[in-house]
């Protein structure tokens, strides 16, 4: 499920790139908070504090409470971010307004756990796709759904319909939409590997 963190944000004039620069230098991450029935507005948050909540939920989607001051927490997601490649760092976020009570759209992923069966005997894991677009209330809308595959044998499909969903998320997908395939090998695969003298000579003679 979703975890609900809270963040200081300062709000901040639209200034110049050089003012910009300088608020980033001085250890903050420019960003834009938006939304329904909100005037948009320029903040600031800590970089220190948004990278330790950021580094403490890998594994959940996170849903902001920002704290503007005394006023009352603005319940967000993280929209959009810009990366400093050269600086390895975040440079800037755009912050989504939310209604906790009114579902949302993001991405839950398929996690695979465990080794397949197949593959220990030689087969290959084919993955098609793990990522899914749905929706479900901003609480409830887990980052990942796990997935044992550790029973499939050689020519075995998991498919979305394999997978339990949990209640209240619909994805946008079909049931039938392959996730991944354990495969034979490509030595053992219809058309695959060389021929044998053998197998030549029973072409010769046919010939």
């Amino acid at each position: 499920m979703a975890r609900q963190l809270e963040i200081n944000v300062t709000k901040r004039k639209i200034t110049t790139k050089g003012a910009l620069n300088k608020l980033r230098n001085e250890g903050n991450i420019p960003c834009v908070i938006y939304g329904k029935n909100i005037d948009s507005f320029a903040a600031s948050i800590n970089r220190k504090e948004f990278m330790h909540l950021a580094m403490s939920s890998l594994d959940e989607h996170v849903i902001y409470d920002l704290k503007v001051g005394n006023e009352t927490p603005l319940h967000a997601i993280m929209n959009t971010r810009q990366f400093d490649a050269l600086k390895q760092e975040i440079s800037h976020i755009d912050f989504q307004i939310i209604d906790l009570s009114v579902p949302i759209d993001l991405v839950a992923e398929i996690k695979i756990e465990g080794l397949p069966a197949g593959v220990k005997k030689g087969g290959v894991m084919e993955v098609r796709t793990i990522k899914f677009k749905g929706s479900a209330l901003p609480l409830k809308f887990p980052k990942y759904i796990p997935y044992d595959i550790s029973e499939l044998e050689i020519g075995d499909i998991l498919r979305l319909k394999d997978i339990t969903i949990p209640q209240g998320l619909t994805l946008y997908a079909n049931l039938e939409e392959s996730i991944l395939t354990i495969a034979l090998p490509k030595s053992q695969r219809s058309g695959g590997g060389e021929s044998s003298d053998e197998d030549n000579e029973d072409v010769k003679e046919e010939k």
